[in-house]
């Protein structure tokens, strides 16, 4: 190491002759400078400052914690509600749907092509003539829409009514032979059956009968029914007493 003589200024290397600063020749020094720290320029390690949470904000964030808790345990609560009286405690609805009513054509569900363990088709059930079943009053008579269905009117097995089937009136749909579920048409059932037409419209009296398994399908009289599978209604029609059958 070299120094300068005038003006102390220290150099490390070996090559150098003469101070850069001021010219003067170097001269060789074997110790090491001696560092001075200015007094008042002593530096300390750094303080570490740790904020501490205010004991409001550990009441805020408790208070919330208990709310979460308790909104989780609200829905929780109404899930399994729901879970336990909508699927089981409700009555089954048994009007069946548009989609369900008409199955497709050679579904194995097609009532219409079940069978018998005998192996011959089952037929349609003629409705036989009721027990001496009171007939309400020509007084009595009720009008009725072309789309209005027998599940319209409260009644037991056997119960009846008489319907008075405007003219001009338009089909509506109907599932059964004979024998028709609930929800088809009175008026349309009526004119599958002759006892109306659909011109001229007419009286029928419509008896309440037990639901079936299976309802047929049929074509008379222009009007089309449709089959279908196990329904908890039924109902059958009839010409009121004292009236002839409707001119074709």
């Amino acid at each position: 190491m070299k120094r300068c003589p005038k003006c102390d200024q220290t150099y490390n290397d070996g090559t150098l002759k003469f101070c850069l600063l001021d010219g003067t020749q170097l001269i060789e020094t074997d110790s090491e400078p001696t560092v001075v720290i200015p007094k008042g320029r002593e530096t300390s390690p750094p303080t570490v400052v740790v904020q501490r949470a205010s004991k409001g904000t550990a009441v805020m964030w408790g208070v919330a914690a208990g709310m979460l808790v308790l909104l989780i345990g609200s829905v929780a609560a109404a899930f399994l509600a729901y879970t336990f009286w909508g699927s089981g405690a409700n009555p089954r609805n048994d009007r069946p749907s548009a989609i369900n009513t008409q199955t497709s054509k050679g579904s194995s569900t097609d009532p219409s092509r079940a069978r018998s363990p005998e192996g011959a088709p089952v037929q349609a059930e003629t409705p036989s003539e009721p027990p001496a079943s009171p007939e309400l009053g020509r007084d009595e008579v009720t009008p009725i829409a072309w789309s209005t269905a027998a599940v319209t009117f409260k009644g037991e097995t056997g119960k009846t009514y008489t319907f008075a089937c405007p003219e001009n009136g338009t089909a509506g749909i109907i599932w059964g032979s004979d024998v028709y579920t609930a929800d088809s048409s009175i008026c349309t059932a009526a004119v599958h059956a002759g006892i109306i037409t659909l011109e001229n419209g007419g009286e029928v009296t419509m008896e309440f009968r037990p639901g079936r398994q299976t309802y047929g399908s049929t074509v008379r009289n222009g009007i089309s029914s449709i089959s279908f599978g196990e329904y908890g209604r039924s109902f059958v029609v009839r010409r009121p007493s004292g009236l002839s059958k409707p001119a074709a």
